[in-house]
């Protein structure tokens, strides 16, 4: 019974030491790289609209549309990644930037095929572990025109692939469009703009808040302001 009663609490040290080892260890809290890759922009399953849409059915008066002046359809800031996992409705989360006078992307033609591109952020701990693997996509249609004027964006999103966090790692991130702009003339309006992934990391020894920005534009144009 003695040996019995010996061998279990050796055993229980032994589990004790194995998952207190980290915390034992203050490298495994302390961050030593945050790195942030573009990746192959091939695209997956996601897409925006099911046809390149060619025409639009519209009830709108052309002289009730302001052309040159951009409004946002959608919210502007939300959340992709909380406690680690990607939240439920990330992929509901859509923003349009259209010409004032018009509600939504139906009533324009011309939207060309989803440009797409990948980034992968890894953030690697004083072990020389990665503890945070954040990958990504940041997809927009272009090239909507109302009548022939006009170019505009649909479904500017940010779509959380991979999402790996180790124990004792807080990992956070929000996109959010700041900012609106044309990026044309007033003959000839181009819709822009800035799309940022903000991040939040935490643990018992460290803190740190990220903001990745890049600019998408409606002839297509795609920015990644880090460079």
């Amino acid at each position: 019974m003695k040996k019995t009663m010996v061998a279990l609490f050796l055993g229980l040290l032994l589990n004790t030491k194995t998952f207190a080892a980290p915390a034992a260890d203050a490298r495994y809290f302390e961050i030593a790289s945050d790195t942030t890759s573009e990746l192959s922009s091939e695209m997956g399953p996601l897409s925006l609209i099911e046809e390149n849409s060619t025409s639009a059915a519209t009830d709108i008066e052309e002289a009730s549309v302001i052309f040159e002046k951009m409004i946002l359809i959608g919210e502007k800031i939300w959340k992709i990644v909380e406690a680690g996992k990607p939240v439920a409705n990330f992929s509901a989360q859509r923003v349009d930037v259209l010409p004032q006078g018009v509600s939504k992307w139906q009533d324009l033609a011309g939207w060309q095929i989803p440009v797409s591109k990948r980034y992968e952020r890894v953030i690697k701990n004083k072990w020389g572990s990665s503890v945070v693997t954040f990958r990504y996509r940041i997809i927009y249609n272009y090239g909507g025109n109302f009548n022939g004027q006009g170019s505009y964006l649909m479904g500017v999103t940010v779509y959380p692939e991979v999402v790996d966090v180790a124990w004792g790692w807080s990992f956070d991130a929000t996109a959010s469009i700041p900012t609106i702009a044309n990026a044309g003339s007033t003959k000839n309006p181009v819709a822009a703009a800035e799309v940022l992934i903000s991040s939040k990391i935490r643990t018992p020894l460290a803190h740190l808040d990220n903001t990745e920005s890049y600019y998408v534009r409606a002839d297509g144009a795609f920015v990644d302001l880090q460079n």
